[in-house]
């Protein structure tokens, strides 16, 4: 989960390859919701997901993500990447190429 301007941004990757992205406000109110599927190959993550509730805060006419991203980080709890190919989740990630995930 990573606190940007106000909102967390969640990612979560399951060993079957589902995987969730949230946005909530700092307060808990939930925004959007996405869910999809992952894969991992030579530290290439790509993600594809689909927006199943609410809407993304800072870009509200996303209704999908389809991407790929350079893993530089991956440990328990901590996934850093850089986009390399087409979606942003946040904004940060459109300015810098990085995001920092952190969880459980």
């Amino acid at each position: 989960m990573d606190k940007r301007e106000g909102f967390y941004y969640d990612l979560q990757l399951f060993d079957n390859g589902d995987c969730f992205f949230s946005i909530a406000e700092v307060n808990g109110s939930q925004l959007g919701s996405y869910e999809g599927w992952w894969t991992l190959f030579d530290s290439m993550l790509k993600l594809s997901l689909e927006l199943i509730s609410g809407q993304h805060p800072e870009s509200p006419e996303k209704d999908q993500f389809i991407g790929s991203y350079l893993v530089s980080n991956w440990e328990p709890g901590a996934l850093t990447l850089r986009q390399e190919f087409v979606c942003t989740p946040t904004l940060d990630m459109e300015e810098s190429k990085e995001e920092d995930f952190w969880g459980f």
